[in-house]
């Protein structure tokens, strides 16, 4: 499968999981940790859970701590992992994941003084693929698959 394909199918993976009703989908909320100018989200997976995380503007760190899980990008595809892993994320990754024990990944991102949650969202992920901070990612996919 291309990485355009693939990057299609987390979108609609994504609008899917929107459309569950509130009953049939687990709320997955983050702990929010700060110091030194640095966040960690920090995320618990359970097992059995699938979660579409945000599109990326900007590079960061991704750990997962605890657990094993299968992390699904546009660029890579399928990549099972075990902690303790540690991995640079590059602009322009949406992550699908999927807990196969109870798991626990940490994003790190450099936001300087910043402590408003909303706002770093707001600076650090897009939430479709036509933010101009994030189109020439996809575009780069389309011209990659071609």
């Amino acid at each position: 499968m291309t990485p355009e394909r693939r990057r299609a199918a987390i979108a609609a993976l994504a609008e899917a999981m929107f459309d569950l009703e509130p009953g049939d989908r687990r709320s997955v909320e983050p702990t929010n940790h700060f110091g030194g100018g640095v966040y960690a989200r920090e995320l618990f997976v359970g097992q059995g859970t699938l979660v579409v995380g945000a599109i990326h503007k900007r590079e960061n760190l991704l750990m997962l701590i605890q657990g094993e899980a299968t992390v699904y990008t546009a660029e890579a595809g399928a990549i099972r992992i075990k902690a303790p892993k540690i991995m640079v994320s590059p602009p322009g990754v949406q992550r699908v994941a999927y807990g196969h024990t109870d798991c626990i990944f940490v994003s790190v991102l450099a936001v300087g003084e910043e402590r408003d949650v909303a706002k770093i969202e707001q600076e650090f992920t897009a939430k479709d693929w036509s933010d101009p901070e994030v189109a020439h990612f996809a575009s780069a996919l389309i011209e990659e698959a071609a």
